[in-house]
């Protein structure tokens, strides 16, 4: 197992990546079939990981990414999953990538059209409310006809 590991950190020559390597392997302690490792991998795309561990004919049950970059990932997140970054953190990706630093988050702006829209939403509720009630005091019940025509439907089969 540590030669195996010792070639995880030398690097290994994939198909799609090129060469790539763990800048770090830490064997997590504990007893039983299954191990846990925490490694490092400076660069790489899907699948990179789960493919080293294939070459040196180790099977993965199960890859849990911690952080990307410098940035941590919360535990709870689930697969797909995204949250919502700060300003400095989306600098610090931009900044991997060779763009310039923004100087204002769209976060901000996002959370004022939510704001917005669930005025919106209330506002429209509580017209309809008002509505339905002025029709019920004028002796005028509503009638909801896509409602009638299905019910036909039904009792006619």
């Amino acid at each position: 197992m540590d030669k195996q590991i010792q070639h995880l950190r030398a690097g290994i020559e994939l198909k799609d990546d090129g060469k790539c390597n763990f800048t770090k392997v830490k064997i997590q302690p504990g007893d039983g079939l299954n191990r846990w490792y925490h490694v490092i991998l400076a660069k790489g795309r899907d699948r990179t990981v789960r493919q080293m561990w294939e070459v040196e004919e180790i099977q993965i049950s199960r890859l849990i990414r911690l952080r990307y970059g410098d940035i941590a990932l919360d535990k709870g997140l689930p697969r797909g999953g995204w949250k919502d970054l700060e300003l400095p953190e989306i600098n610090y990706l931009r900044g991997l990538v060779g763009l310039e630093a923004q100087n204002e988050s769209y976060l901000a702006l996002r959370e004022e059209h939510r704001i917005k829209s669930s005025r919106i939403r209330r506002a429209v509720r509580k017209h309809a409310m008002h509505k339905k009630k002025d029709e019920l005091r004028a002796g005028k019940p509503k009638v909801n006809k896509k409602f009638k025509s299905k019910q036909k439907a039904r009792t006619r089969s």
